[in-house]
């Protein structure tokens, strides 16, 4: 890159007219950003004054201005930025800070102001369910830097921040006192901005009308809602602003922060109106520790005031004779040093070429069922993406108990690809020990992590405790306690079953799995109702949100002959579920009695996991299972009716091959669940020519809609529905039939025609290399 260039994502007016044009008289070509969603704030503003000195083609100008960088990159966002930019200069903003620590391939400058009272940057992106940004910070090392505006920003932050700090002052672009102040309006001057939208100046306003209501009084500042009070102007155009700066007797600036300061005193100082300011804070620092106008107690500013308002010449000339030595440190001569010395420094910090990524695939827990196998098809399309695009990534399965009798010969299938498998172990830690962590890696708050619970959950590995691993996927939210990592990680949430089915879990489990998604960098989902639960039931901010393709798996059914099979018939209704209230078991058994009074015929076939604990043939003793109350109240019902223990065979889970052959040979499926994210059982039976009968909820809609499957929808809420359904099958079943999807078009929705787009997701998430760049086609909403 032969051009010097900056990217500066800030919308501020005053603090862009001051910085920009410094670096541009540094030699650097500046982008500003165009388009921004944040609250109404009349302090920001858009220019395109500058886009003249850059040597962008017009064409990939017009794009980077149609970026909103507070909403989101996409990949052909990041290739235009990382092709010609260096150095990107970024506000404190948690989603713009995560993108540019994931993509980025320059140097990235965090430039901060301040904040009130001892509130840290550090504290903020913890509270912020952000911390995975922490270790992409330290990972970029000379690539990131934290810029404080004022040197003792960094008294209070995390030790990361400190070590990466590099001063970048900021000021006015002219600081010349105009002296076009002349008093003779005995009110004042406050600026308190957004008093019914923001609860920090409600309570600024609120202690000022206690302290100084009874003194005549203007204020100012863009006010979103509106006051009631006659003294708030809200927004003023320029000509009546100026006229206050003008006339009116003084301002009064309340802040005692003392590491931030708003620009409003240094407009009042250089419009030479008399400044009155509250001891304490910035102020204090910039030179004002002994001016006339400094104040160490109300009693002692509403003295000063009123000596204003009533036009003590004496006292006035000795306010306005000083406090211009405020205005030193803003000052162009002042900050131009710090920023040639700074920019220098960002300019060493070369491109260096990134390293192979070793990303981590979590299997939570030693599943043998559908998230087993949902595991290995992620693991294999995202493997054969890797390979084909000869991408800097290499996988490695973690899981726990690995290495238990039995257990590792099933996960050959994972190792012959030659991915490495590594077993742990789930560790219990006081807080105490979460800190002691946190604050070795650098970036631990100020305080213990309050917002775990007594006890945290780590991985181990009894070696290098994962250092080795540069991102984590978690195929499954199964964390039941509060968890903490070391290394950034995403979840697969699958569903949010217990916000439907809440009886299945704990609200103790519950509230882990959400603390355990809210802080994950990002949370991938495959399906819209999903990605709507996780927006408005699990409160996932949307940026973290990434939206993928289902993984189904044809291609073994397909080569099963089950065809061939003697004894299969179309005599028997096919119900494939688990032993999980959310199958609505009571409901449809209910429904099958019904049927089966009024003379129906088909016999049901129940599999799946725990279902053979369902029949009353079976004397399986249910001590050790978790639902054992709900599945003693199915076996009375299932108990009461000859029907149903006639008709009704529980038959539990079936090896893949019995399973299909069953599946082939019936009338139909009814799939009744609600709250999860549809059923492979489904794609199973459309597969084989079977139709199917499906609960109406949204994760089903998208599943079917997803896979062009054509079902009958029915409500699984009444046993009348239930039975109604299952007449409407019987009649129409074979209609459905002819309409199922053809095994050309159900092999283009199979796990591996959709790998490119888990694929693209994978690398928009964790921001590594490959042989293409500037690709489009990453589903997410």
């Amino acid at each position: 890159m032969s051009n010097k260039r900056v990217l500066w994502l800030f919308n501020h007016t005053s603090l862009r007219k001051f910085v920009v044009p410094l670096l541009i008289e540094l030699g650097y070509e500046v982008y500003c950003p165009k388009c921004f969603t944040a609250e109404v704030d009349y302090s920001t503003s858009i220019t395109y004054e500058y886009d003249s000195s850059l040597s962008i083609p017009k064409h990939e100008l017009d794009i980077l201005n149609g970026v909103d960088f507070y909403e989101g990159l996409s990949s052909k966002h990041i290739e235009l930025i990382n092709r010609y930019f260096d150095i990107a200069i970024v506000l404190f903003y948690a989603p713009v800070l995560d993108w540019f620590a994931t993509h980025f391939k320059g140097t990235l400058v965090l430039h901060v102001f301040g904040l009130a009272g001892n509130s840290s940057y550090a504290d903020i992106l913890w509270a912020s369910d952000t911390v995975n940004i922490f270790k992409k910070l330290a990972d970029m090392g000379e690539r990131f830097w934290f810029a404080p505006s004022y040197k003792n920003i960094l008294d209070i932050e995390c030790s990361l921040f400190r070590e990466r700090a590099l001063y970048l002052p900021i000021g006015l672009a002219n600081i010349e006192i105009n002296n076009k102040w002349e008093g003779g309006d005995n009110r004042f001057l406050f600026v308190g901005p957004k008093i019914n939208s923001n609860s920090y100046y409600h309570k600024v306003y609120e202690d000022f009308k206690k302290n100084f209501g009874d003194i005549p009084h203007v204020i100012g500042g863009a006010q979103p809602i509106e006051v009631d009070d006659d003294t708030v102007t809200g927004f003023l155009p320029a000509e009546d602003y100026e006229r206050n700066m003008r006339s009116l007797s003084c301002m009064f600036y309340h802040s005692q922060e003392p590491r931030h300061v708003h620009y409003h005193p240094f407009e009042a100082i250089k419009n030479g109106m008399p400044l009155v300011f509250m001891a304490g804070g910035m102020l204090d620092n910039l030179g004002g520790k002994t001016l006339p106008g400094r104040c160490k107690s109300i009693k002692e500013a509403r003295e000063k005031i009123k000596k204003l308002i009533r036009g003590d010449k004496d006292f006035i000339k000795a306010v306005c004779a000083t406090q211009g030595n405020l205005l030193h440190n803003m000052s162009k001569a002042y900050c131009m040093p710090f920023w040639v010395t700074g920019m220098q420094k960002l300019e060493t910090c070369s491109r260096k070429k990134r390293s192979k990524k070793k990303i981590g695939i979590v299997m939570p827990a030693n599943y043998k069922g559908g998230v087993f196998d949902y595991t290995v098809r992620f693991i294999k399309a995202l493997h054969h993406q890797i390979l084909a695009r000869k991408a800097d990534v290499e996988l490695a399965f973690i899981c726990p108990g690995l290495f238990e009798v039995g257990e590792y010969k099933r996960f050959e299938v994972i190792e012959k690809l030659g991915i490495e498998i590594r077993d742990c172990s789930y560790r219990l830690h006081d807080r105490d020990w979460a800190t002691r962590v946190t604050k070795l890696a650098g970036y631990a708050p100020k305080d213990e992590l309050s917002f775990f619970g007594a006890q945290v959950m780590a991985m181990h590995d009894d070696a290098s405790d994962f250092s080795d691993i540069d991102y984590m996927i978690f195929v499954s939210d199964a964390i039941g306690i509060s968890f903490i990592s070391a290394v950034p990680y995403t979840v697969i949430v699958h569903d949010y079953i217990w916000r439907y089915v809440p009886e299945i879990t704990t609200s103790e489990v519950n509230n882990a799995k959400l603390l355990f998604q809210r802080q994950a960098d990002r949370v991938m989902v495959t399906s819209k109702a999903v990605y709507d639960d996780a927006m408005s039931y699990a409160g996932i901010p949307e940026y973290k949100l990434i939206q993928s393709s289902h993984l189904c798996e044809f291609e073994s059914i397909f080569k099963q002959n089950v065809g061939t099979i003697e004894g299969i018939s179309s005599n028997y209704i096919m119900w494939s579920c688990n032993a999980s209230p959310h199958n609505n078991h009571i409901v449809v058994l209910q429904g099958l009695e019904k049927y089966y009074e009024s003379g129906g015929e088909l016999d049901c076939i129940v599999t799946g996991a725990d279902t053979e604990l369902f029949s009353v043939q079976i004397n399986k003793k249910l001590q050790n299972n978790g639902n054992k109350k709900y599945i003693s109240s199915i076996r009375e019902i299932v108990k009461k009716s000859k029907f149903l223990r006639e008709k009704v065979h529980f038959v539990g889970s079936l090896p893949k091959a019995e399973y299909l052959n069953k599946l082939h040979g019936a009338a139909f499926i009814i799939s009744p669940q609600k709250g999860d994210n549809g059923s492979f059982c489904v794609a199973d039976g459309a597969v084989l020519g079977v139709p199917a009968m499906c609960n109406d909820y949204p994760g089903m809609r998208c599943f079917c809609d997803f896979l062009d499957i054509p079902v009958h929808y029915f409500s699984a809420l009444e046993a009348d529905d239930v039975f109604e359904a299952i007449r409407y099958m019987e009649c129409n079943g074979e209609e459905i039939r002819k309409k199922l999807p053809s095994k050309d078009l159900l092999m283009r929705k199979s796990y591996m025609a959709v790998s490119g787009t888990l694929y693209e997701n994978i690398k928009y998430v964790i921001g590594f290399s490959d042989e293409q760049t500037g690709r489009e086609n990453i589903q997410s909403y």
